[in-house]
């Protein structure tokens, strides 16, 4: 007896298309259960390019929901990165599927978190086809950022700041680059053709330019993402990226406690930027003493750097002590807290400069 799933075997993407096309309910409920039992009985297959896109055309054309048609595609050994998903639209517009969006969210959430990419192109199609909301959950963001990197052969002569200007998911997706951790290692990568450096921080202080993307949400999504802290290979693109924003005097005075506390805190290169920031505003760089009302208004801006770096040397002070205090702790490669009467001098430190700063 014939195995009625062989074209599955061979990739047979339109013989695929023909199982499913015309069954009535008990056809297809009696399909479905032979395709489900048909793929667990190969799970050592692997499935990809026309495997895989036979595979989405009968579990689409057969299957009773997004749930069941998910658990199927989801699975490890099934890759839909070359997968077709134009061709699985059509099957499921023909039997009237209602959900496919649903489909896309479930395959989302289920992207792989070392290969994003493997399928990312695949739920963007659907989510296209469907005009469905932009997910915006960790995985999906991380592969929108590898395929920036790495777009398909057709799109790499087009500057990266053109993608992303024509890009349907960018006005969702850009401002989840600031929350989802470690999101920013993706962000410095160079440009494909020109081998331009951080050309994503680049194109998106461009685009904020141009008033394509809200100079606004960038900026305060740096500065949040750099008090949150990240690895430092994480946190470099923000710099870049409010660097190249080249932030003005109100917005440096709009964030002044926020720079204070990357002064205090954050890894030295970070500090350095926030420092630099405030002295620009300041008018250190230049000796002008009126730019001083700029950040420390009146009668407060000497005492006010005063604070910030003396808080910046009590930061120091107590990590040193900590690791002298607490040696077992180092050794296990584990952070000890510091003293609370180390703790308490620092945060009066940090009220105290943040009050100063303020007018």
């Amino acid at each position: 007896m014939s195995d009625p799933f062989e074209f599955l075997v061979r990739g047979d993407i339109g013989a695929a298309v023909d199982a499913v096309t015309g069954l009535d309910d008990q056809g297809r409920r009696s399909f479905a259960e032979g395709l489900v039992a048909h793929v667990r009985r190969r799970r050592d297959n692997w499935w990809w390019n026309n495997e895989a896109t036979a595979l989405a055309v009968a579990a689409v054309g057969c299957l009773p929901t997004a749930a069941t048609a998910a658990e199927l595609l989801g699975r490890r050994n099934v890759s839909l990165r070359g997968a077709d998903a134009g061709l699985v639209v059509q099957v499921a517009r023909t039997r009237g599927v209602p959900w496919l969006a649903k489909l896309a969210y479930r395959l989302a959430d289920g992207l792989r978190r070392d290969d994003p990419m493997d399928g990312w192109g695949f739920v963007a199609e659907l989510l296209t086809a469907e005009k469905a909301a932009t997910p915006t959950g960790d995985q999906f963001v991380e592969g929108w950022l590898a395929l920036m990197a790495w777009p398909p052969e057709w799109q790499r002569p087009v500057p990266l700041v053109d993608r992303l200007r024509a890009d349907g998911f960018l006005d969702a997706l850009v401002p989840r680059l600031f929350e989802v951790d470690g999101a920013g290692t993706r962000m410095s990568f160079d440009e494909v053709m020109t081998d331009e450096k951080l050309a994503l921080p680049r194109a998106l202080a461009r685009l904020a330019g141009e008033g394509r993307l809200d100079r606004t949400m960038l900026l305060d999504g740096c500065v949040s993402r750099l008090l949150r802290g990240d690895r430092p290979a994480a946190l470099r693109a923000f710099v870049a990226l409010h660097v190249l924003l080249e932030p003005t005097a109100s917005e440096v005075d709009r964030h002044r406690g926020d720079y204070l506390r990357l002064l205090a805190d954050a890894p030295g290169f970070v500090a350095s930027m926030a420092q630099k920031t405030l002295r620009a505003l300041d008018g250190v760089d230049s000796g002008a003493g009126a730019g001083n009302q700029a950040i420390f208004p009146e009668s407060h801006s000497v005492t006010a750097m005063l604070a910030v770096t003396m808080t910046a040397w009590v930061s120091i002070a107590i990590r040193v002590a900590s690791r002298t205090a607490c040696p077992q702790a180092n050794e296990r490669g584990g952070a000890s807290a510091p003293p609370r009467r180390n703790r308490t001098a620092r945060d009066t430190m940090l009220a105290t400069s943040d009050r100063l700063g303020r007018p």
